[in-house]
């Protein structure tokens, strides 16, 4: 039995308890009310909000509206990245995710494992979000490191800052 996504990124909430989190597709909220104890401020950003986030801040738009004017100003410290599973959506929602993410914050996007049986089976429904990892381990996003880890089904990639006092700067 693998640990489900949503109790791995309620542990790492637990456990840095951020001042800001921000949640890019809720789909029916289940994440997001397992990390919220845990934070000062929790952000839902997604198409639709589920009546369960009423009482949150919720934001019930595209990300790239949410993105869109540069309007939100406030680093967050852990952001996870479960919206659009395109390439190219959920490379567009990392660079900016990496915008607001503070120097020692921590991104975990969903769906990034694909030798998981699930991902094998489902790819059609995980998309191609994926290739971003390889788009790293390329050196094609700079600055970043990225660890890729068999957590849920179809995996978590866990993204910082080379600058993160958690880790080396590596040239």
């Amino acid at each position: 039995m693998t640990l489900p996504h949503e109790a791995f990124v309620q542990y790492i909430g637990s456990q840095i308890k951020p001042n800001v989190y921000i949640e890019l597709g809720v789909d029916e909220g289940k994440t997001f009310e397992l990390i919220a104890p845990f934070v000062s401020r929790a952000i839902a950003v997604d198409k639709k909000i589920p009546e369960c986030l009423e009482d949150y801040e919720t934001y019930e738009m595209e990300t790239s509206e949410f993105f869109g004017d540069g309007w939100f100003k406030e680093e967050a410290d852990l952001i996870f990245i479960d919206a659009d599973h395109s390439y190219e959506g959920a490379k567009k929602n990392l660079k900016n995710a990496l915008e607001i993410l503070s120097d020692d914050g921590l991104i975990i996007m969903h769906y990034t494992d694909p030798v998981s049986t699930f991902m094998a089976d489902n790819l059609e429904a995980c998309g191609d979000v994926y290739k971003i990892v390889d788009d790293i381990e390329e050196g094609k996003i700079t600055d970043i490191n990225v660890v890729t880890l068999p957590v849920g089904d179809p995996g978590l990639s866990i993204i910082t800052k080379k600058k993160c006092s958690r880790t080396q700067r590596r040239s």
